[in-house]
């Protein structure tokens, strides 16, 4: 028995296809749109020292580093900043650190704790140790010689005076 549609019968079944096609790529738009258009949330941040080393020590004398402050969503993510990233240095004796991009100047040995957030937003510190320089003199002792005598020159070297006659 061959089946046999009128016209009509056969318009409704494609309009039945197509709108069945149509209400799948809706929801597969729906979907995309959904991922692509929600903002990740940040769940947790991470402020980094950038200089090759695993920790945030460093001698004064050395190139001064910098710091890189990051937020990450539930899955570990790397998200964007929700707002404008700040440093800030508790200990601007020891070192600054530039607001807006993170890079440190080294002013003397010593803790300075270093803090970035965005806007409050899931703030971040790491300590930072400043070492004295490495092999620099910490004091230095010189020896007069009776009728030797010596001079310091204004730029610190020193010369030996040649006795009185």
């Amino acid at each position: 028995m061959t089946e046999h549609w009128d016209h009509e019968e056969r318009k409704h079944w494609l309009d039945e296809q197509r709108n069945h096609e149509l209400h799948r790529i809706a929801n597969a738009l729906e979907k995309i749109a959904h991922c692509v258009c929600k903002p990740a949330i940040a769940v947790s941040s991470r402020l980094t020292f950038r200089k090759g080393e695993n920790m945030a020590q460093a001698n004064v004398n050395d190139a001064p580093g910098s710091y890189l402050y990051q937020e990450f969503d539930a899955a570990g993510n790397l998200v964007p900043p929700t707002g404008v990233v700040a440093y800030a240095s508790d200990n601007p004796a020891v070192a600054t650190i530039d607001a807006a991009s993170g890079q440190l100047v080294y002013i003397a040995a010593g803790v300075a704790n270093i803090s970035a957030s965005d806007g409050g937003n899931l703030p971040a510190s790491d300590a930072l140790t400043l070492s004295p320089a490495a092999g620099g003199a910490v004091s230095s002792t010189m020896t007069f010689t009776p009728g030797g005598g010596a001079v310091v020159s204004p730029q610190g070297a020193v010369k030996a005076k040649a006795p009185a006659k």
